[in-house]
């Protein structure tokens, strides 16, 4: 029996192979975390966070719930972030009503872009990665969801 046509695939598909970098292709809103700057961690202990339909001008909602954030590595002093608890992709505009604040900021023109990763040979994988978004109409152009607060 020949086995050099085995062999030569084998080769193949090691050589073919061999070049990939295999990481993980995180998307967007695969942590469904949102970065707050400027906001105190009592500030931020009751948050209503509610999805509407994208474009309706917040007349049609989708989902709602309540959260309230947290530190990075449990320093007071670090960044705060809250986790979405609902449905979060590029499909809706969201508002998040800080209850100790008063305050209401409304998320809205969520873009995004479909980006290789792993590329190699004859496979890739995509993944879906934030390109802007608005924040009570400010246009921000970061791969990562922020909210400054008003003042």
């Amino acid at each position: 029996m020949d086995i050099r046509f085995p062999l030569l695939l084998i080769i193949i598909s090691i050589l073919g192979y061999s070049c990939c970098t295999q990481k993980e292709c995180a998307s967007a809103f695969d942590s469904k975390e949102i970065q707050l700057d400027g906001f105190s961690l009592d500030e931020t202990s009751d948050i209503s966070i509610c999805s509407y339909s994208k474009g309706s001008g917040f007349t049609k909602a989708i989902d709602s719930a309540f959260t309230k954030s947290r530190t990075y590595s449990g320093n007071i002093d670090d960044d705060l972030i809250i986790t979405v608890p609902i449905v979060f992709n590029s499909e809706f505009d969201y508002k998040l009503f800080f209850h100790r604040l008063d305050l209401t900021y409304e998320i809205t023109e969520i873009s995004t872009i479909s980006e290789k990763c792993n590329d190699c040979f004859l496979t890739s994988d995509n993944y879906i990665r934030l390109a802007s978004y608005k924040v009570n109409g400010r246009l921000y152009e970061m791969s990562s969801f922020l909210i400054e607060k008003l003042y």
